[in-house]
């Protein structure tokens, strides 16, 4: 069966509803600009305090799903409920990838940030950042604790974790360059990924056929042939959103979720959308009203105080996706909420 024969037909469930949210405004003093604070009041009554943006999750080998987010908070799902696994280099760590190694461990990659010596506040917490000042540091899980494995790690090539088929456990910087784990440390691997084209990767996936797949920057995806990558297609979004993360079905179907609440899958020719989530509609009026502060505050555009940003279909972003055991694909946003996409296939 082709992929180009066959349909679609799915169905979004909530596993934690985006109704519950918290946003806290933090004013300049020049009372010009602001940041916003988001949070899934959820995760607030989890951890008993503020968890910040959540950035990966991925299913372990016994099936349980794993989150994880700002401060170096780890949560994984049992089955019946959210258990708390600690939390990483004490609160300074965002943590903002996870995979699973071939023998089962969990390996998590984020970045420890320098606080300014006049501001001890745990910025971290905020949506509004910038990239400069992070650390990259990973860590592996052994069962009862993280243990540090970031020897000899190049900081200035820091990126998305990869789990080779060979086994190996690589980090992939955005611009292509790959840093290999040798089993007693990081090494310099080469450029794996160069885009003519210049965008930037985020995440990179394995197909059931062997081949191996990127996308990122304006929903850019490219494909390994065997000699040489070979960009493919632009998911629909095209240059409105990005693509954050891709997954495999046991059905060998490629997934990719991004900006804008958005799921689609590769039919063999091109991306088709499935339905768009975690958007207004789904939300409650409470939360709509509050939203429209948010998306200039993730673009890094501020608006002058009072003003709300023109943008009533603002969905939320897809921070990450994950397969489960059943085959249903888990997808979190950034600001915590989480929902399960399930789906069967219809052959044309």
């Amino acid at each position: 069966m082709k992929l180009k024969e066959i349909e679609i037909k799915g169905k979004w469930e909530y596993v934690i509803e985006p109704e519950n949210i918290i946003v806290l405004e933090k004013y300049e003093k020049n009372e010009l600009s602001y940041e916003i604070f988001i949070f899934n009041e959820y995760w607030y009554y989890f951890r008993g305090g503020w968890i910040g943006k959540t950035w990966a999750i991925v299913t372990a080998n016994d099936g349980s799903i794993w989150v994880a987010s700002d401060g170096g908070y780890i949560a994984r799902w049992n089955g019946i409920e959210w258990i708390d696994e600690g939390q990483w280099c004490h609160g300074e760590l965002a943590i903002r990838d996870l995979v699973v190694a071939k023998d089962g461990s969990i390996w998590a990659r984020g970045g420890e940030r320098k606080l300014d010596k006049r501001d001890k506040r745990k910025i971290w917490e905020t949506i509004c950042y910038e990239e400069e000042g992070y650390i990259c540091k990973v860590a592996r899980w052994d069962g009862e604790k993280w243990e540090d494995m970031s020897r000899g790690l190049n900081v200035e090539k820091c990126g998305f974790l990869f789990v080779t088929p060979e086994g190996d456990i690589q980090i992939i910087n955005p611009e292509g360059y790959v840093q290999r784990w040798d089993g007693s440390k990081w090494v310099d691997a080469g450029r794996w990924f160069f885009s003519d084209s210049g965008w930037d990767i985020y995440d990179g996936v394995i197909a059931l056929d062997g081949s191996i797949w990127v996308a990122g920057l304006d929903g850019m995806t490219a494909r390994w042939n065997g000699e040489k990558w070979e960009e493919i297609d632009l998911w629909p979004q095209r240059s409105h959103g990005d693509i954050n993360a891709l997954a495999v079905t046991p059905d060998g179907i490629i997934w990719a979720g991004g900006d804008d609440g958005y799921l689609a899958y590769w039919d063999g020719i091109k991306w088709v959308n499935c339905e768009q989530w975690f958007c207004e509609s789904h939300e409650s009026k409470k939360e709509r009203e509050v939203r429209r502060l948010i998306k200039s505050c993730i673009k890094g555009e501020y608006p002058d105080k009072g003003e709300y940003p023109d943008d009533k279909d603002y969905c939320d972003d897809i921070a990450d996706i994950t397969v489960a055991k059943d085959g249903s694909i888990w997808a979190i946003t950034y600001s915590g909420s989480i929902a399960r996409w399930t789906y069967e296939i219809i052959e044309k």
